[in-house]
């Protein structure tokens, strides 16, 4: 062993701020189950317990995505243009699934409740539906923290890990002293899309020329619209018509990922197989068209 000087300070630079955005994560789910224990009931946190429990299954493939991407990433760390085409692919695969996912949580929230769970989750709709709709904005450039790991630049995932909770604790907390389960998931949306801002801030400064918006649309508009085509035609209806919206909806995301993203889904086969794609798309027309 020998000293190296200046490793400790580069060690504590890079560590302090995921410090931070570690414990500013706890201060959100440990908060959430003491407040609410206190304030709702232990039959109210078991909603909040369940909601979470649901929408987690939208982080799985993130998960494997981000894992199996990351020493990638290390590797071209200094290739800006490389990192955007990373990142841009990366995040349009995991709309593919993610966004789908949690918008189908919140726009069947109730029908799983009726036709599921059970009766006796009814005050729960509401945390459930929430828990659904921010884990599909938290999908929107999900990973941008593994890109500010990999360059060294953890100050970003420091700021906003703490700017999302402290937008918690000003709004996820009052709304459900005052308004129960229901304001609790209001605030939980405030909190998403505040979290999302920043990310997206901090996100377009290192990539020039970032745009998702395009690619969350295409992940959500055909299907959302076809099933709410459906019950503005139909309304309220017995267990057929749910499981028939939810088929629409799970038939109308797959053909729209397909006619819109078959390019990116035949480049990565091409990567599982061992073998490149033909022609991949350029990074910054990919991220744009």
């Amino acid at each position: 062993m020998r000293w190296q000087k200046g490793a400790l300070r580069s060690y504590a630079t890079f560590s302090w701020p995921l410090f931070v955005a570690g414990a500013s994560s706890l201060v959100i789910a440990q908060s959430s189950i003491l407040v609410g224990t206190k304030a709702l009931g232990l039959a109210a946190v078991g909603g909040i317990a369940l909601a979470s429990s649901i929408s987690d299954y939208t982080n799985k493939v993130d998960q494997i995505v981000t894992q199996t991407l990351y020493p990638a990433i290390c590797a071209v760390k200094d290739r800006t243009d490389l990192l955007f085409e990373s990142f841009v692919k990366s995040n349009r695969l995991a709309l593919m699934w993610g966004l789908p996912f949690g918008i189908a949580v919140a726009l069947f929230a109730s029908d799983l409740v009726t036709y599921g769970i059970g009766e006796r989750w009814r005050p729960a709709v509401g945390i459930i539906a929430a828990f659904g709709l921010v884990a599909a904005l938290g999908h929107i450039a999900f990973n941008g923290d593994a890109f500010f790991r990999a360059r060294g630049e953890t100050r970003p995932i420091a700021v906003w890990s703490f700017v999302t909770m402290l937008s918690f604790v000003a709004f996820a907390i009052p709304l459900m002293l005052w308004k129960g389960l229901n304001g609790f998931a209001a605030g939980m949306g405030i909190m998403a899309l505040v979290s999302l801002v920043v990310r997206g801030l901090y996100l377009t400064k290192l990539f020039d020329g970032l745009q998702m918006l395009r690619h969350v649309a295409r992940a959500i508009a055909p299907a959302v619209l076809a099933v709410l085509g459906v019950r503005a035609l139909v309304g309220d209806g017995s267990l057929a018509v749910a499981v028939a919206e939810l088929a629409l909806y799970v038939a109308v995301t797959v053909v729209a990922t397909w006619a819109f993203e078959r390019r990116l889904l035949r480049e990565v086969l091409g990567y599982l197989r061992g073998r490149s794609a033909a022609a991949p798309a350029p990074a910054r027309g990919g991220a744009t068209r």
